[in-house]
């Protein structure tokens, strides 16, 4: 029927989750790699906007070598709608540890991201990320 909503389908959707490892690591380049070159967008968990794969960089190349010092996340897709065979809408779950790897006392986190497979490699086109405060 046309106009009718697509059902869900999962699958391994390799992009965001893979680069928690390197996140933790503090490597700006790494983490960028998820990004696609052309036009990303980017809200951070406090609400900065960030339009561009430069200005993405140098946001994160000053906010994320020191923020790894407090500890990493997990990231765990929770939900992956595919818009497209190409393009994905991908709801996350982010839970905060502390650098001895026991569970932080920070917000979690609910990103939401915008994946577009290019040349076979699914990359950010665009990402939300929203800190879970108690009582929302």
């Amino acid at each position: 029927m046309a106009g009718s909503p697509r059902p869900t389908r999962t699958a391994r959707v390799t992009g965001p989750r893979c680069g928690q490892g390197r996140w933790k690591k503090g490597q700006v380049e790494a983490f960028m790699s998820l990004f696609r070159k052309a036009d990303p967008v980017w809200t951070t968990a406090h609400g900065k906007r960030l339009s561009g794969w430069q200005t993405i960089h140098d946001f994160t190349a000053q906010a994320l070598p020191g923020a790894t010092k407090h500890g990493i996340a997990a990231y765990t897709p929770v939900r992956i709608l595919f818009i497209r065979p190409d393009v994905a809408a991908v709801n996350v779950h982010q839970v905060p540890f502390n650098p001895d790897g026991t569970p932080a006392d920070t917000p979690e986190g609910r990103p939401f991201y915008i994946l577009a497979k290019e040349e076979g490699v699914w990359k950010i086109t665009a990402a939300q990320n929203t800190q879970v405060y108690q009582g929302s």
